[in-house]
């Protein structure tokens, strides 16, 4: 319906291990749903049947004034703010961009590409946001990875990872390498458009 919007969804911690939590997802929420909702709705599908409790810690609520303070990472258990040193915790961005405000307060549109990361040093100095305003200098550069997201989301959802062959591996790992150039995001999504 046109009340349905898609988007893509991932929860990154490759400051900490260059891993994802959850892998590029597509889903289908309500056309102008909180980004927090969103966020936590995945999460508890994500571990549905094999964690009892919220598989993440906040502050506020699912709908105000939300802070994501930690996420259920498996076995290993959560992910804090504050494990990856003083500075750290988890960020935000829609669309290559890091909005300026929580997450409780920022409804996503349809085919929007919403990726939660963990910042380990100067609040995603590590992650490319860039907080110039704030006094953090020198961000690490970071291709627009969202076009390969969305490309791998949608291989995940068909189940067609198998098909793809060893392009589907390697657009894996150009997503979890932070400083990738934009020419090898654009070359693992050329090779997963041409079937891999």
């Amino acid at each position: 319906t046109s009340a349905s919007i898609t988007v893509a969804v991932t929860v990154e911690k490759f400051t900490i291990d260059g891993e994802y939590i959850i892998e590029p997802t597509l889903v289908t929420v309500k056309k102008y749903e909180q980004a927090s909702v969103v966020l936590t709705d995945v999460l508890k599908a994500a571990w549905a049947g094999t964690y009892d409790g919220k598989p993440y810690t906040l502050t506020g609520t699912e709908t105000y004034s939300f802070y994501l303070s930690g996420v259920y990472t498996g076995e290993g258990g959560f992910l804090y703010e504050f494990d990856g040193g003083p500075q750290s915790g988890w960020m935000y961005c829609v669309n290559s961009s890091f909005p300026g405000v929580g997450a409780s307060s920022y409804t996503l549109l349809n085919q929007d590409v919403m990726r939660w990361q963990y910042s380990c040093v100067g609040l995603g100095k590590d992650i490319g946001a860039d907080n110039s305003a704030w006094g953090v200098t020198d961000s690490v550069q970071v291709a627009n990875k969202d076009a390969l997201i969305w490309k791998v989301a949608e291989i995940n959802r068909d189940g067609s990872q198998a098909d793809y062959g060893s392009a589907y591996s390697d657009a894996l790992l150009v997503l979890k390498d932070i400083p990738a150039s934009q020419e090898s995001v654009d070359a693992a999504l050329a090779a997963l458009n041409s079937g891999g």
